[in-house]
Formats: structure tokens, sequence, C-alpha cells
């Protein structure tokens, strides 16, 4: 059975918290670690939050529900000093207009202090804001480009690397990582489903940085082979 990442977090206890209120619901789980192969200044992407919890893509809609659930709960013994009680209006807004950028806890929070605030909002105004959030992980996007550029600057400094003398791994491993993660990266939808991350032209361009190391590489390997 094929797992998918669900989610990731930045410590073990919270990703353990989670694993074992979905295991008691009957949803086998599988830790991982991610490692950040590239910068994530450059790519826009987040790698700070290391702890992977994977699961079946036919368990996320089931595994979602739960967390929401949960955290409904949950806010009924909100701690007096939470951050989020000092929230005004338009802030409580914003969270439940991103809720992806948010956990489960404060999503649900911020609805129950809206509601006692007299602000409602109703199951069809909910649905259009989580179709929208999926259309933006839909989104596929466009890598920096000076990241990009550099990438090939490194590749083709690879031969003068060697030449004088000076450590050549990164040539080779930061821009084949740029150029996989171009090409094989990937978002997870909220159904478990994926798709690209980057689009079209920042693919194409991962081709070309692959098939352009691969042939520095090789023609670096006989030169020093016919002239060392």
């Amino acid at each position: 059975m094929a797992l998918t990442t669900f989610r990731r977090f930045p410590t073990e206890e919270e990703r353990e918290a989670v694993s074992t209120l979905l295991e008691q619901h009957g949803i086998p789980v599988v830790y991982d670690a991610v490692v950040a192969p590239l910068s994530s200044t450059f790519l826009g992407q987040s790698f700070d939050v290391p702890y992977i919890l994977k699961i079946s893509a036919t368990d996320f809609s089931k595994a979602q529900d739960i967390l929401q659930e949960a955290a409904r709960e949950a806010v009924n013994n909100v701690e007096p000093g939470y951050y989020l009680l000092s929230f005004n209006n338009e802030e409580l807004l914003e969270i439940v207009h991103n809720p992806s950028d948010w956990g489960e806890f404060d999503y649900q929070l911020a609805l129950k202090l809206l509601d006692e605030r007299s602000v409602n909002i109703n199951e069809k105004q909910l649905a259009k804001i989580h179709r929208s959030e999926q259309e933006k992980v839909k989104q596929a996007i466009a890598a920096p480009v000076p990241w990009t550029l550099l990438c090939f600057v490194i590749v083709f400094s690879f031969p003068f690397a060697i030449y004088y003398g000076f450590p050549a791994d990164l040539a080779l491993i930061v821009p084949l990582g740029t150029a996989l993660y171009y090409l094989f990266a990937k978002n997870t939808l909220k159904d478990g489903s994926k798709v690209k991350t980057f689009d079209l032209k920042t693919r194409v361009l991962g081709g070309i940085l692959l098939v352009t190391e691969i042939i520095i590489f090789a023609v670096t390997l006989i030169w020093l082979a016919l002239y060392y």
C-alpha cells in the first residue's frame, strides 16, 4: 500500500500526538523525516518542519475529519491566555480564509470566536473558501530565476573546479538536486491526490539543467582521461 505525506511537524511530540489520534481511529501511520536538498530561501519551499507523518491517500478525508472534530472539542477548553483570543475580527477572518497556514485548533477557534462575536460564516461560504484553497495548491509555480541561473553557472564551473583543484562536489550535487526537484516535486491535495509543484517552463528548465550537467560531467571525464 502506497503511503503519502499527510502532514509535516516542527517537533516530534506534535507528530506523535496526531499519529496516536489517527491510530485510535484505525488509520495506519508511518514516520519519515525530510532532509532539505536545496535552499528554501531561493526555492520558496519550507523545510523547517522535518517530522513527516504518512498515511494512505485513501484515508486523507477521514483523517482530516478526525482532526477537525478533535479541534472542535478542544476549543471548548482553550486556555485564557491563548494568543488567538486577542485577535480582532479581521485577523480571525484571515485565519478562516487561509486554513492551510494554520492548524486545525486555530482554525476551529477562529470560527468559534467569530461566531461568539456575531460574525457568522455559513457552510456555503466555508465550502467556497476550501475550494479556493485547493485551487491555490493546484496552481503550479515558477522557479526563482536567480537560483536557476546560479545552478547553470555552477554546472559550467565544474571543469574549472576540477582543473584548479577546488572541491567539485557542490558543482554536481546542487544543480542535480535542483533539476530533480524541478522535474518531480509534487504537492499533495487534501484528498490525497498529487499535482506538479512547478509549471511546465520550470520542468523544462529542470530537464535542460539535468542534461547539461550530464554532458559537462561526461566531457570533463573524457578530457581528464585524455590529458591526465
